[in-house]
């Protein structure tokens, strides 16, 4: 085993190299690696944990958005709703206006043809009185002239 180790070229110093790797790795193991391994699992643990809370608050931004819109349908329902009841009695109030004054002006047109037609029979039964009496007036003078 002499003779192998020697053709390799290794001689008594390989322990004491073998201990000043083994030093020398631990130290840039604490100093340098395991710092490094903990930033780069870090920054990694950010990236990727940016991306879920990125993807989270899109989601709720969805969600948040089909409520509104949700919510905006309902509104524009009760408000189409209060509107067409309104036109509706809107409606009804003005057909139960015109119709009243359509009623009024019944009345009042059938109350003056009523008193129109009183008047008129009074001046035709006076007009009969005075036919008589304008009869014997041009009688008397037809008579009185001849």
């Amino acid at each position: 085993m002499d003779a192998i180790v020697n053709a390799l070229g290794l001689n008594s110093t390989v322990y004491f190299q073998m201990i000043l790797f083994s030093i020398t790795f631990l130290v840039l193991n604490f100093l340098i690696f395991k710092p490094y391994l903990r930033a780069a699992e870090e920054r990694e643990s950010r990236t990727f944990g940016n991306e879920d809370a990125a993807q989270s608050l899109l989601d709720e931004a969805r969600k948040l958005n089909e409520e509104y819109e949700k919510e905006a349908k309902e509104l524009n329902a009760k408000l189409k709703t209060f509107f067409d009841d309104a036109r509706t009695e809107a409606k009804k109030q003005y057909d139960e206006i015109v119709s009243s004054a359509r009623s009024d002006a019944d009345k009042t047109l059938s109350s003056s043809r009523a008193e129109l037609a009183q008047q008129v029979e009074k001046a035709r039964s006076e007009m009969k009185n005075q036919v008589g009496q304008v009869g014997e007036e041009m009688a008397a003078k037809i008579l009185g002239k001849v």
